[in-house]
């Protein structure tokens, strides 16, 4: 997108940019174990990313609107949504698993020789899918809340008249991208 580090000429945004590829590498190298390894054949700055480079701001405006921003926001939607549907599955099957063994307590109560063990571990076990529900509940707000700030952040697109907004556009967009990793990053370590 020629944005902020790289403005400058393709040489030396290129020497940036891979020197980037290098950092990430080494500081995530996980990243790589879902990576297709024929990927790793081909030039890390394809033709496409310098046909764009070379187009006028508002060619990569409109590219970076359509394939980047519309594709992440479509991406939190859909994160949002699947987390949505595991915390009502997680809730149901565990309140109906726990009525279940609630019930079967109930009968077995009526014989004094046993010892209502089962209620103990009844109680455990709807403690312990409780903060499974809940890590779904907050995985679904982060993602909402994410999508409708790129749809914020995108309404700005119109007021970019420039490369120097473009460049500050970009980078405010993927500041947010980073956010949501951060924050992803953060509630999978709880």
């Amino acid at each position: 997108m020629k944005a902020d580090p790289y403005l400058n000429e393709f040489e030396h945004s290129k020497k940036l940019f891979l020197n980037e590829l290098a950092i990430i590498h080494k500081e995530h190298p996980e990243i790589f174990t879902y990576t297709n390894p024929d990927s790793f054949n081909h030039d890390p700055i394809p033709d496409m990313m310098k046909d764009v480079r070379e187009q006028n701001f508002e060619t990569r405006l409109q590219i970076y609107l359509d394939q980047r921003m519309n594709d992440q926001q479509e991406w939190y939607i859909k994160k949002s949504q699947k987390n949505e549907k595991n915390f009502i599955i997680s809730f149901i099957c565990s309140f109906i698993l726990h009525t279940i063994a609630f019930i079967m307590l109930l009968y077995r109560i009526q014989n004094p020789i046993s010892l209502p063990i089962e209620i103990v571990v009844t109680c455990a076990g709807a403690f312990f899918t409780w903060g499974k529900s809940k890590k779904y509940k907050d995985l679904k707000a982060v993602y909402a809340f994410l999508s409708y700030e790129l749809s914020i952040i995108k309404a700005e697109s119109d007021d970019v008249k420039s490369n120097d907004e473009l460049s500050d556009f970009v980078l405010k967009s993927e500041n947010a991208f980073t956010r949501e990793r951060i924050t992803y990053l953060s509630r999978k370590k709880l």
